[in-house]
């Protein structure tokens, strides 16, 4: 997913991806150590939405960015994941954030 990611964001210039963890099973040792060791080349530009998550995977989740963050991982690639209840306010967020990338257009 992370690699995919990269790809998307090379093309596009930003990345948005929505997760549904209402079925998301345990996280194995190895995906979690593989995120945190994560490092992209660019800054991340977009944003990661989790909705459904429960509370042990937001609090696997936020180890596993804590422990990114301990390994020199970017901040900002960090602060661009939010977890919201359901898939409209995920959507609802991702249209704010794709709002913010796009410039508006000049005022006469």
């Amino acid at each position: 997913m992370f690699e995919e990611r990269v790809k998307v964001q090379q093309q596009q210039g930003h990345v948005f991806l929505l997760v549904d963890a209402r079925d998301m099973g345990a996280t194995s040792a190895e995906a979690r150590r593989y995120a945190a060791q994560f490092r992209p080349e660019s800054p991340f530009r977009g944003a990661v939405v989790l909705f459904g998550a429960s509370l042990v995977q937001r609090t696997v989740v936020s180890l596993v960015s804590a422990a990114a963050r301990l390994l020199g991982r970017d901040d900002q690639d960090l602060r661009s994941l939010f977890f919201v209840a359901d898939e409209a306010e995920a959507m609802a967020l991702i249209e704010q954030h794709r709002q913010q990338l796009t410039p508006t257009p000049p005022v006469d």
